[in-house]
């Protein structure tokens, strides 16, 4: 059984037993180290390392928009590795405390809480020097956008490609042990 960090005891929790961890000795599991949201006294539940691993992530992202900027809830996702988790970003954020979560709106710039904290999240912005455009911020000027990863693009057929170019590397130098690819074909009369 593993020790959990001291900011998690004072939430609520007391012991966690890590699926992964058990046996290696550590007294501390090394990724809930850096999590001390994984598990809290709301849910008395404890994430997984995928889901940790996720919010690490998630959160990461959200800690490089700059000040003067903001970013979509799915712009977030996508740049954390994960597109399409918009709503995990948004629990994230809801999670965690210390984050910039003002910097984080709605996809075409719109303030997606309501009541009084989409007025301070409103006066936040403002006072970070973000225009609006009616209820909307201005995300023409203000959007921050993440650099894009530029993978190397594999064919589907690179396993028949590199089978081609072998044979026909086969047939220009052929092996001295086989005698069929040594022989020409003789012709027939």
């Amino acid at each position: 059984m593993h020790a959990l960090p001291a900011e998690m005891l004072s939430a609520g929790t007391d012991a966690f037993l890590c699926p992964i961890c058990v046996g290696t000795g550590a007294l501390v599991c090394p990724t809930l180290r850096f999590a001390p949201f994984a598990a809290n006294s709301y849910n008395r539940q404890v994430a997984s390392h995928k889901e940790i691993q996720m919010r690490e992530r998630i959160v990461a992202a959200i800690r490089k928009v700059p000040h003067g900027h903001v970013s979509s809830y799915g712009a977030i996702a996508k740049a954390a590795g994960f597109p399409g988790a918009a709503r995990q970003v948004a629990w994230t954020l809801h999670s965690s405390a210390g984050l910039p979560w003002h910097r984080i709106v709605g996809a075409g710039g719109e303030i997606k809480l309501r009541g009084e904290s989409a007025f301070e999240q409103r006066f936040r912005l403002e006072s970070e020097g973000v225009t609006f455009r009616g209820r909307r911020v201005n995300m023409r000027v203000h959007e921050f956008k993440f650099a894009v990863l530029k993978r190397k693009r594999v064919s589907k057929n690179s396993a028949k490609t590199k089978r081609k170019l072998k044979r026909k590397a086969n047939l220009e130098s052929p092996a001295e042990g086989n005698p069929q690819q040594s022989q020409k074909p003789e012709a027939r009369s």
